[in-house]
């Protein structure tokens, strides 16, 4: 009898952790996903703040675009999760609104020039604040990012199996490197 009490108080204990750590995982992620979506309205913030202090014209490229495309994310990312990142930016992309795409980075880089360091330090933590969501919201990210070697694992993987796996971790990681490679340039656009 006693052995039964025992069974049962343990499988009791164990999903009642179980549940505890499913609660804390839901809540933690909701958090998070507030946290993420705070650093844009920050950075859109830094925008206007330079705009306000006059270190950014409000009828400039620079501001409107950047602007724009804040607005743009923040709308269209409810909630933050690598898939609602990843098409965000796909659709942002199509409507000329990606800042990390090729042709806009030309444009982004010319008129940063023009720019103090102000309004480049704000331009590159947006940057920084997009690579920051996509790796946080994706496991392959963080692997790829972390270990060059599981890249080339992976390109090689892809090879042999084909396309056809991970599509949107694949165009995530595109869009993360698109980002990173904007952060850099714009980071030393003088």
């Amino acid at each position: 009898m006693i052995h039964a009490v025992n069974i049962s108080t343990l499988i009791f204990g164990i999903a009642g952790v179980a549940y505890f750590n499913l609660r804390a995982r839901e809540i933690f992620a909701r958090e998070d996903d507030r946290i993420q979506k705070y650093r844009l309205f920050e950075t859109r913030d830094k925008l206007i703040h330079l705009v306000a202090e006059q270190n950014l014209r409000e009828d400039g490229f620079v501001f409107e675009y950047f602007y724009r495309a804040i607005d743009f994310f923040i709308r269209h990312t409810d909630q933050v999760t690598f898939k609602s990142v990843v098409r965000a930016l796909r659709e942002a992309q199509d409507r000329g609104l990606d800042p990390a795409a090729e042709q806009e980075l030309e444009r982004v880089q010319r008129e940063l020039k023009q720019e103090c360091p102000e309004v480049r330090e704000v331009v590159s933590d947006f940057y920084a604040t997009m690579m920051q969501i996509l790796r946080e919201n994706s496991l392959v990210i963080r692997l790829l990012v972390n270990n060059a070697g599981a890249f080339r694992a992976v390109n090689e993987m892809r090879r042999v199996i084909g396309n056809w796996l991970f599509p949107t971790e694949r165009q995530g990681y595109a869009f993360y490197k698109a980002y990173r490679n904007a952060a850099r340039i714009t980071a030393h656009a003088t």
